[in-house]
């Protein structure tokens, strides 16, 4: 996957003349509703096999009175947009259907100890009727049988009678109650599996939860006007013009001069020149500007994006490959992320450790700027260590969302050390740290790294368990097999 960044310049209205404030409204109004129709017609093109046919994008210009380039921008992002809502159906059709496989693992799990709760009630009524019948114990009952006819609860000795009505028949009327629970949750559960093997919904452009507020808050109620307007700039406030290789400047709408620092917009009816100056990254953009034309990186996305007293100009580019400056000639280096430590493990070019080192941090009750600091120390110190010895970098290809779609169901131990475990955000430092740093970074499967350090590396080579996983992380990252 590519890596992009963005740069923006804020303009405020009030330093703009009427005909360009005039310009961007009318062109951001256009712009949206052409993507809201064009959007429907595609939905429908994909969805319920209404062809959209040959020259849409003519129709698109002959309809709106535009230039060719922004009907081209609409159709290519609300293809991609159509796209992205299928794939987010399937994902959380999936992630649904791991729910219901969990619940109904649950269901199973309650529904065994009702049924040996069920026993002990049954076996107690024989007792009561003079039957020569033992009471029906099982493992982790929680109670023990005495040969006084008495049950031990808790260390209380009570008689059967008691047992029977205070406990027994309690926990049979608790479980009963939690399968009914369980139940209708995977009844639940078979539901939204069943909508989401359906079409996905249709966007709500302005947003649905702005839209329904029209209905359920007080100020909107007493004022429609106001919720109108509202609604109509949110539906209405951004604009993405894609960015085009063949363009001179990387965009066809937007063109960045570079001798005078001057943005020029090519709107329907009128083109605006703003003085504009990007600070972040600047050299990035100037360089992708100055490629010779249609040239693989040349394109720039442009996004327009309209508040109350001021608009936004973002540049959008991808950033170019990079050629490292490490190898896995003379070895690698593997680290083993972990909830509160890094475990790092540097080997040779025959597989063989030269050197371990544990890397410490604690993200628990610390803010989110905290925690984001503390990582990039981190990052930044294994990414100095990969330097140093001139190895490319090896990290597991982990994903804890499965993981944490279980924690309902998890003891509280376990779900606080996967809420406190930021591996996602961990991985995206090192990647950021690595990729300015031109250190080369390269995932591989984890499947029983741990259980092989700990059985094969732990005591012949004298390393902890963490330090032996990530010895096995970075022979795998070498192709040596274990």
């Amino acid at each position: 996957m590519s890596k992009t960044i963005s740069q923006s310049q804020r303009f405020y209205l009030k330093h703009l003349s009427e005909p360009q404030i005039n310009c961007i409204h009318h062109d951001l109004k256009v712009y949206n509703q052409m993507y809201r129709y064009t959007y429907r017609r595609c939905y429908d093109d994909t969805f319920y096999d209404v062809k959209i046919g040959k020259g849409f994008q003519k129709k698109l210009k002959a309809r709106y009175g535009t230039n060719d380039y922004m009907p081209l921008s609409v159709i290519s992002d609300v293809k991609a947009k159509i796209k992205t809502s299928i794939q987010i159906q399937k994902f959380h059709e999936k992630r649904v259907t791991r729910e219901h496989k969990n619940i109904k693992k649950k269901y199973k799990k309650v529904e065994k100890q009702y049924l040996q709760f069920k026993k002990v009630h049954n076996s107690l009524i024989s007792i009561s009727q003079g039957n020569s019948v033992k009471l029906h114990i099982f493992k982790g009952c929680g109670f023990s049988y005495t040969k006084h006819n008495t049950c031990i609860v808790d260390g209380k000795e009570i008689n059967l009678y008691l047992f029977e009505e205070l406990y027994i028949k309690v926990m049979m009327k608790h479980l009963n109650h939690r399968l009914k629970v369980l139940l209708w949750k995977m009844k639940r559960k078979k539901q939204e599996i069943a909508n989401y093997k359906k079409h996905p919904k249709q966007i709500c452009f302005g947003s649905s939860k702005l839209f329904k507020a029209q209905y359920t808050k007080e100020e909107y109620i007493n004022n429609h006007q106001k919720w109108r307007e509202n609604y109509l700039h949110q539906r209405n406030k951004q604009m993405i013009i894609q960015g085009r290789r063949q363009g001179k400047y990387g965009n066809n709408l937007f063109k960045y001069e570079l001798d005078s620092n001057t943005m020029i917009y090519r709107g329907i009816n009128e083109t605006i020149y703003l003085p504009i100056q990007f600070y972040y990254q600047k050299e990035l953009l100037e360089e992708k500007v100055k490629l010779i034309h249609n040239t693989p990186g040349k394109a720039i996305c442009y996004v327009l994006e309209l508040s109350r007293d001021y608009f936004i100009i973002k540049a959008i580019l991808e950033l170019p490959e990079k050629e490292t400056t490490t190898t896995k000639a003379e070895g690698v280096v593997g680290i083993d992320i972990n909830v509160d430590h890094i475990a790092l493990t540097v080997t040779n070019e025959h597989g063989n450790i030269i050197g371990t080192k544990k890397i410490n941090y604690r993200l628990k009750r610390k803010t989110s700027n905290q925690r984001l600091w503390i990582l990039r120390e981190v990052s930044k110190e294994v990414i100095n260590i990969c330097k140093q010895h001139q190895k490319t970098l090896i990290i597991e290809n982990l994903n804890f969302t499965y993981k944490k779609q279980q924690m309902k169901y998890n003891k509280k131990r376990v779900n606080e050390v996967l809420s406190n475990f930021a591996y996602t955000k961990i991985i995206e430092t090192i990647e950021s740290r690595a990729y300015k740093e031109d250190v080369a970074v390269e995932r591989v499967n984890p499947a029983y790294t741990s259980k092989i350090g700990k059985e094969k590396y732990q005591q012949s080579k004298g390393l902890s368990t963490h330090l032996a996983a990530s010895y096995v992380i970075a022979r795998r990252g070498m192709s040596f097999s274990d």
